[in-house]
């Protein structure tokens, strides 16, 4: 799947940093010159695009939801896959973004209720949530050009400005919050917390993640907001 030359150029700094970094995290920095080159020619498809990266991100994690819904998350209220098919939605067109709107704003107030803290051993699943919100968002915004309708709430990660659904779904699907304290975007140390490595099994769930992300998620993202935009 072919790329916009720029982008392809940031994805290969990217897998490069990656695997240089000594606890083989994709620094946020990265992430975000990432994001700007899809974004670059301000059209609907490249916003679209970012918005299916997250979308697709979302998706790889899903299982991870599966143990904290058991633990009691009620059927009746907001699933991942809720937020997730709606963001699907609204980038083909087939949903109001005012809809979507009060979805986000009910998303977040559930969030800033109910949600875990980033202290909790059940953080990593619900991360999942998190990551699904900010598809949608993504999507939203996608579709509206306009700012985001809820402020995320904050916690240990919106500290050091790492608020991006990938990062979550990251968080996710390694099952461990250690990764995420070792990536200060905005010069923030959590040399502590970074010390403590993960076990080995959960770096290297966070390390084949953002292989995935860079090598395949990237490309199709691009692919599907080409094939499927709609003006």
């Amino acid at each position: 799947m072919s790329v916009p030359a720029d982008l392809a150029d940031r994805v290969s700094e990217a897998l490069g940093a990656l695997y240089r970094h000594p606890n083989q995290t994709l620094l946020a920095w990265y992430r975000y010159a990432i994001y700007d080159a899809l974004v670059v020619d301000h059209t609907y498809a490249s916003y679209a695009a970012r918005a299916w990266l997250d979308v697709l991100s979302v998706q790889h994690v899903l299982f991870c939801w599966q143990p904290y819904a058991r633990r009691g998350w009620p059927t009746t209220w907001l699933q991942p896959t809720d937020l997730l098919g709606q963001a699907e939605q609204i980038l083909q067109g087939l949903i109001d973004p005012a809809i979507v709107q009060r979805q986000i704003t009910r998303a977040a107030a559930l969030a800033d209720v109910i949600g875990e803290p980033v202290t909790s051993a059940q953080y990593p699943a619900w991360c999942v949530f998190e990551a699904a919100r900010r598809a949608l968002q993504s999507a939203w915004i996608a579709r509206t050009h306009d700012v985001p309708p809820a402020a995320p709430s904050g916690g240990a990660a919106g500290a050091v400005g790492l608020d991006d659904a990938s990062w979550y779904a990251a968080i996710a699907i390694a099952g461990s919050r250690t990764p995420a304290f070792s990536d200060p975007r905005m010069g923030t140390a959590h040399a502590a917390r970074a010390s403590a490595a993960a076990d080995l099994a959960a770096q290297l769930r966070w390390t084949f993640f953002w292989e995935w992300w860079l090598r395949e998620a990237i490309p199709q993202a691009a692919l599907i907001a080409r094939s499927s935009a709609v003006l």
